[in-house]
């Protein structure tokens, strides 16, 4: 498991390495929709996919297979357990993005 690193601005990209690659990842509050969402990149730069809304509760990449994804999957976590949405600021403070490997996720 992995604790994505996150910077507390409306929109920002952030390098990660999962499962020995590298991606970038870009991060961004929707301030109509009120939620954030987020967008993938390969070491390459090509987009992988984009607009994914990052919601509590749920596995956010796994299912779009076949795109040069992390094998794992990215889920949002609040320190209290609670699944309310998220509010503007609180990724990366009261609430985790952790990347959770195929052996983490077997382990579940």
């Amino acid at each position: 498991m992995v604790v994505l690193p996150f910077s507390n601005y409306p929109y920002f990209t952030q390098e990660v390495d999962l499962d020995g690659e590298q991606f970038r990842f870009t991060f961004d509050w929707n301030h109509r929709f009120q939620l954030y969402t987020m967008g993938i990149k390969d070491r390459k730069d090509t987009l992988l996919i984009t607009g994914i809304a990052i919601v509590m509760g749920s596995g956010l990449i796994r299912q779009f297979p076949g795109r040069g994804l992390p094998a794992g999957d990215i889920i949002a976590v609040r320190e209290s357990g609670a699944l309310d949405d998220i509010a503007n600021g609180e990724l990366g403070s009261t609430v985790q993005l952790l990347y959770l490997t195929e052996t983490d996720l077997a382990s579940l």
